[in-house]
């Protein structure tokens, strides 16, 4: 079994088939792989077998095929195998391409989204050029959207949660024309400091909910302790090792990474209502 062509097929002779080893969360942030093609083009073709003389199955990329019939493309471009391949083999090939297809490492998204932040000054020309969704790029460029003072703030402290803190400062400091108020923004950062991701994001919230209160009013209510539940749960080691590296990652303690996984799924699946 080999790709013998390589050609753009037209979307309506192609047929996703039974053989797809990837069954669930198909449509998983395909919005977002949509975009990314629409910006950049397709970068990889899809891996077509020949059904009869006018029809085709996906035997792999069919992410890839779905995110541009999403766009409305009327043909994609395709590596032809000589003959289609029984079940078990189509599945198996389909199941090797998904093992070995590996996400970019966060470091090199970081690294390109900041490249780019440095040249463009703004998340919005970042998202439009590499053709991701704003709110991954602000997350990759977390120390760049800091004003000097604060990226001093957070060099002094040192551990990377306090990055994610200093931007929660940040946001919650800016006004409704987009302008930072510097000191409102390094007073909220020093609060935060000793504060955990709970009573960070009531302080947020009084900031949002009160643009014009001072440094002071928003520090006084965000103080004041917010209801809460305290939980023991109990993981395998396996999945503890999993969640200090999400923590790392997110710049976080093991705790509040806990929190804001049980928050986002919550939120994801409608039980909760998002208050970023």
């Amino acid at each position: 079994m080999k790709i013998t062509e390589y050609k753009e097929v037209p979307l309506d002779q192609i047929d996703i088939g039974l053989s797809q080893a990837r069954t669930r969360d198909v449509e998983k942030n395909l919005d977002d792989l949509a975009r990314s093609i629409q910006t950049v083009g397709l970068l990889e073709p899809i891996v077509l077998a020949p059904v009869d003389d006018d029809t085709y199955e996906v035997i792999t990329g069919q992410r890839r095929y779905l995110a541009v019939e999403r766009l409305g493309w009327s043909s994609i471009s395709a590596g032809i195998l000589d003959h289609r391949p029984d079940g078990d083999i189509s599945k198996g090939v389909s199941l090797t391409e998904n093992m070995v297809r590996e996400d970019m490492p966060t470091r090199d998204y970081i690294d390109a989204c900041t490249t780019l932040f440095r040249r463009y000054g703004t998340i919005k020309a970042v998202s439009e050029e590499l053709g991701l969704p704003a709110h991954r790029v602000s997350q990759y460029v977390k120390f760049e959207q800091l004003i000097p003072e604060l990226q001093e703030r957070v060099n002094e402290w040192g551990p990377k949660e306090y990055l994610d803190m200093a931007l929660r400062a940040q946001r919650a400091a800016t006004n409704s024309e987009g302008d930072v108020e510097e000191a409102t923004a390094l007073a909220l950062a020093d609060e935060m400091k000793n504060m955990s991701s709970l009573q960070r994001k009531r302080l947020e919230k009084v900031a949002k909910e009160s643009p014009d209160a001072t440094a002071e009013e928003i520090i006084e209510a965000g103080r004041r302790p917010p209801p809460e539940v305290r939980l023991t749960v109990t993981i395998a080691v396996e999945l503890a090792s999993a969640l200090d590296k999400y923590a790392d990652d997110e710049g976080t303690n093991r705790a509040d990474a806990v929190a804001d996984i049980v928050e986002k799924k919550l939120v994801a699946d409608g039980y909760a209502k998002d208050e970023n």
